[in-house]
């Protein structure tokens, strides 16, 4: 799990990202186009896993500090984000469900505009998953748990929020300090409970997917199966 863990945050989600996601992106990096698809993208995270398997991480590891801070996405989190940080770091504990004292916080003052004058020409809008903007899809989602209009933020799982630390720790921060949970096919964090799925799912690749897992109820605490099930139905209907 470890070495997964690895090869997923320090290869999977990198600028290969950019390279396979969206000709924008791609743009960005002096491409014309996308340079790496799926099947290539399965051979590089396979042989890295493969790779780094040979080696015992624990035996290898240095102690990092970093000297540059604009370099390094995980440095301010935890200044950034207390909320998220707190939740994500008894998340990374929990073996069934964990409750912890939770963290006071203000709820957001106002509804978050984080692209005022962006408007979405189609009725989903595909980025770079480590494109630090907030879309304007993800805006008006955020909106809705802010106001009230929906009790809970649900998404299959971590990386079809985003990719980029910052941005997922980001959207976490703001669903928790309006008093919601954040829920994943596996994860339900909130500010003072979180609980896992007892079996792990793997990550949904599309919506048929997303389905298909959301029929699987097992190994879930209470609060978890009841925002599923509602999902479910949503999505049935």
């Amino acid at each position: 799990m470890s070495i997964k863990s690895l090869v997923v945050v320090a290869i999977r989600n990198s600028l290969i990202e950019d390279m396979k996601s969206t000709i924008h992106a791609a743009k960005k990096l002096g491409l014309s186009k996308q340079i790496i698809d799926d099947s290539t993208i399965k051979i590089i995270t396979y042989d890295a896993i493969r790779y780094f398997s040979e080696y015992e991480l624990n035996q290898i590891t240095i102690n990092f500090t970093s000297q540059e801070e604009t370099s390094d996405p995980y440095f301010h989190l935890k200044e950034r984000y207390p909320i998220a940080w707190e939740a994500m770091k008894h998340l990374s504990q929990c073996a069934n469900y964990i409750q912890y004292p939770s963290l006071e916080c203000a709820p957001p003052k106002s509804i978050v505009t984080i692209n005022p004058n962006e408007k979405s020409r189609t009725m989903t809008e595909v980025q770079s998953g480590i494109d630090p903007k907030i879309d304007n899809k993800l805006q008006q989602l955020l909106n809705f748990v802010i106001s009230g209009g929906q009790p809970f933020f649900y998404c299959d799982c971590f990386k079809m929020i985003s990719r980029n630390p910052d941005k997922l720790f980001k959207v976490i921060d703001i669903v928790l300090s309006s008093n919601a949970p954040v829920v994943t096919t596996n994860y339900y964090i909130s500010n003072g409970y979180v609980a896992k799925r007892s079996k792990l799912l793997r990550p949904a690749h599309d919506t048929d997917e997303i389905l298909i897992k959301l029929k699987d109820t097992s190994g879930l605490r209470k609060s978890h199966l009841e925002i599923l099930k509602i999902m479910k139905t949503s999505m049935d209907s």
